[in-house]
This record gives C-alpha cells, sequence and structure tokens, in this order.
C-alpha cells in the first residue's frame, strides 16, 4: 500500500488455568480466557474512499468481501506498538497487571524484528518481567488459533499460570 497505509487487526488475550475442587474433593481441570484486549489504528477507509481511488463503489466490495472499512496503522507504529495496546486491553480486563503474567505468546507473521522475537520486546514494553515469551511466526490466519491453542496447553502443564497470548500483524510491511 502507498502512502505508509498499514492494514491491521492485533487482538489478545489472557489464559488461566484454574484447578476446581468438586463436591466428591476430585479436581476438574478449567481453562478460562480472564480478559480479552484490540486495538485498531484510528486511520479508517472507507468503501467509498476505495472507489475515488479505483474504479468501484461500496456495493461490488460489500458483496464480494464483506469488508465496509479497513483500518490503516500510522507511520510510526510497528507491529509492537499494536500487540503492546491489545495486550494492555486484555490484561486490564482480566483485572490483572503485566507483572501477573507468567507466559506470553505474540502470533504474527510481521514481527518487529527476527531476533529477538516480538514477544520479548512485548514483555519489556508492558512491564511483564522475567518470563517466558515468545513468537508463533509463520502461521497467518491460523496464528490466532494456535497461540489460544499453545496457551491452554501450557497453562494445562503450569497449574495457575496465565499466559498472554497476542496475535498482531502489520500488513503494510509487505507493501
Amino acid at each position: 500500500m502507498a502512502n505508509g497505509q498499514r492494514l491491521t487487526a492485533p487482538s489478545a488475550g489472557v489464559v488461566r488455568y484454574a484447578p476446581r475442587m468438586t463436591g466428591d474433593s476430585s479436581v476438574t481441570r478449567r481453562i478460562g480466557i480472564l480478559g480479552f484486549g484490540s486495538y485498531v489504528p484510528e486511520r479508517v477507509m472507507t468503501n467509498a474512499d476505495w472507489s475515488k481511488l479505483i474504479d468501484t463503489d461500496d456495493e461490488w466490495i460489500l458483496s464480494r468481501t464483506g469488508i465496509r472499512e479497513r483500518r490503516f496503522a500510522a507511520d510510526d507504529e510497528t507491529t509492537l506498538d499494536l500487540a503492546a495496546q491489545a495486550a494492555r486491553g486484555a490484561i486490564a480486563d482480566a483485572g490483572l497487571t503485566p507483572g501477573d503474567i507468567d507466559e506470553i505468546i505474540v502470533a504474527s507473521d510481521t514481527p518487529e524484528v527476527y531476533t529477538p522475537d516480538t514477544a520479548a520486546h512485548l514483555q519489556h514494553r508492558i512491564g511483564a518481567g522475567e518470563v517466558t515469551a515468545y513468537d508463533l511466526g509463520g502461521s497467518g490466519c491460523a496464528g490466532f488459533v494456535q497461540r489460544q491453542r499453545r496457551a491452554i496447553q501450557r497453562s494445562h502443564a503450569h497449574a495457575g499460570a496465565r499466559a498472554a497470548a497476542i496475535h498482531a500483524d502489520y500488513e503494510g510491511s509487505f507493501y
């Protein structure tokens, strides 16, 4: 996309394993999403805006894609900025602080840099302390499901663990 236009759609969730005692003294394993956060940049481009640039109209785009508008990151926003906004929202929605997070999982095809992982940068940016932080890259849209599944698996393995599972892509870096 020209002129610094960057299509984005990050989201985040905080997942926690919580053992629960049942009436017969057995333990039931339960996983839950404690909080959800998302972030969309301010700049909106509607189908009507597109029709000023190319030969199309709102009805044509909407009938074929279901899309009414797109969001574009500012020139100075990066994958890390988008992920941090979504992660902060999820952590706050869960009633937690960054220090309560035990693990950070970032699914992204557009990492901040290739090493260290975007998750390590995010860990520092939000003030999560020294916790496990890693990226799941190269997964496209399936990254959303993969990061959630990984958070569930890790939460089962580590009783009481709270994992921040973030999906953030900065599509403008492809253009």
